[in-house]
């Protein structure tokens, strides 16, 4: 039942955090726009794909659909730290977090 409850579908917020599926790699990304009655969520994806040490925004925004079974979990702004200048690293606890939501997503497919 543990793996399940992982899987739930998460419902985040504008403008929150998260970690999400793309072209089977995981991805940081802020939601842009909530699309609640299509099920899906546009995502500003920050670069490159995980697994990596830091993050940064592309000049030219790179954001997309995702379907809500694609958002691996959700990452407290808290845990986005910027690095230097323009690059952002995530926090151990997210990193874990995300870490595990990635396994277990591989795992079921």
């Amino acid at each position: 039942a543990e793996s399940s409850a992982i899987l739930q579908r998460l419902e985040p917020s504008l403008h929150n955090y998260v970690a999400c599926v793309y072209e089977e790699t995981w991805w940081i990304g802020l939601v842009s726009e909530l699309n609640k009655g299509e099920g899906d969520d546009t995502i500003a994806f920050m670069h490159p794909h995980g697994p990596s040490e830091t993050f940064y925004w592309s000049e030219r925004q790179d954001e997309c659909p995702v379907t809500s079974q694609h958002i691996l979990c959700m990452i407290e702004t808290s845990e986005i730290t910027s690095h230097t200048g323009s690059l952002y690293k995530i926090g151990v606890t997210s990193k874990k977090k995300i870490d595990d939501s990635w396994n277990t997503f591989k795992e079921s497919c």
